[in-house]
């Protein structure tokens, strides 16, 4: 059983032969520019907790626009 967001522990050898392991997450390379983006990341925090909040409209679907791809 793995704990939630951690991919494997990091094994760092300790003093008297002694191992530590250190949890380790991994970030996808297609996302790796967002946490590079400050300005980007700030605002997907705050839409997602506005989101999880309820303040959120619904604009439609773009179902209309299928048509002229």
């Amino acid at each position: 059983m793995r704990a939630k967001g951690i991919n494997r522990p990091t094994v760092i050898p300790g003093q008297n032969h002694s191992t530590i392991l250190e949890p380790f997450s991994e970030i996808p390379a297609a996302e790796q520019w967002l946490y590079a983006n400050k300005r980007a990341l700030k605002q997907l925090k705050k839409g997602l907790k506005e989101a999880a909040s309820g303040k959120i409209k619904t604009r439609g679907g773009f179902s209309k626009y299928l048509d002229e791809a």
